[in-house]
């Protein structure tokens, strides 16, 4: 699950500025375009590539995974809180095995915070948390390429639409590693180890646009170690999408489409689904 949210929040650094990850997909006169985004970023990773504002311009709507300001609202925090809470009286400690609870709590005392602080929350939400202050901790604390359109679209008077509604993304969550606690902790703890060097290649693959690179080093692995969140939180939803990104085609204006850079690539991502449905995809250059 780790190299999900790894994946979107990271960010390169420096590199050509015609490389990024942003398509042109068309059918006729009808087109839209496809961009991968990173939740999290860097103070020097802005201003983004000229891709970016390229799609952004010739956009009238931009389309988001779902809508950025009720997953930041307290309602859906505390919504998320509750789901992935325990209310037995258990707490985290009773649903792990010895060692996993020891690995976590050795972690935990290595970055000087309280295990205590996590005892109510269930595996999916300190996955979750590990691996937003492991970013933290790397210096990615800004917003994202969504947020940072979400927020220009509302300024420029351009629609902002969504692929799925707050309630899904928060399904997504609490099924991820549900049937496996003892694997999903281990896991994050495992991926954390070698986040710095991993999170410098998938920085590199996001920003060059390069799709083979994704798949071949990130996506794959992903689907063989942990391969029925893979399913839900990428597969499935990739093709629950693909009618809503084909109604796009049906209205003269202009789609720009940003969803998580995981979802790209491969035989399975949305655009190689374009791809079959008999749309032309080609990289936008700067």
């Amino acid at each position: 699950m780790k190299r999900i949210f790894l994946l979107l929040a990271a960010v390169v650094v420096a590199a050509p500025a015609f490389s990024a990850s942003v398509w042109k997909v068309s059918k006729g006169e009808s087109t839209i375009f496809v961009g991968g985004t990173l939740h999290l970023l860097s103070e020097g990773d802005y201003p983004l590539p000229t891709p970016y504002e390229i799609a952004f311009d010739k956009a009238s709507s931009i389309v988001l995974e779902t809508d950025l300001d009720a997953v930041n609202s307290p309602a859906f925090s505390q919504q998320l809180l509750q789901q992935l809470s325990y209310s037995d009286g258990s707490t985290i400690q009773s649903h792990l095995s010895e060692d996993t609870y020891n690995a976590l709590a050795s972690h935990f005392a290595s970055r000087g915070w309280p295990i205590e602080s996590v005892s109510l929350l269930k595996p999916q939400l300190v996955s979750l948390t590990l691996t937003i202050g492991e970013l933290q901790r790397l210096g990615l604390t800004l917003e994202g390429v969504d947020s940072h359109y979400a927020q220009k679209a509302k300024g420029a008077g351009k629609t902002l639409a969504w692929l799925e509604s707050p309630e899904q993304q928060l399904a997504f969550i609490v099924a991820m590693g549900e049937d496996d606690p003892d694997g999903l902790i281990q896991y994050t703890l495992e991926d954390i180890k070698t986040l710095p060097e991993n999170l410098s290649l998938m920085k590199d693959y996001w920003f060059k646009g390069d799709l083979k690179g994704m798949t071949t080093d990130i996506l794959d692995v992903f689907a063989k170690d942990y391969p029925e969140v893979y399913k839900s939180i990428l597969v499935e939803r990739n093709h629950n999408w693909l009618p809503h990104l084909i109604s796009f085609f049906d209205s003269p204006e202009v789609e720009f489409v940003l969803v998580g850079a995981l979802h790209l690539p491969g035989n399975g991502g949305v655009l190689a689904l374009l791809e079959a449905q008999g749309y032309t995809v080609e990289k936008v250059k700067g």
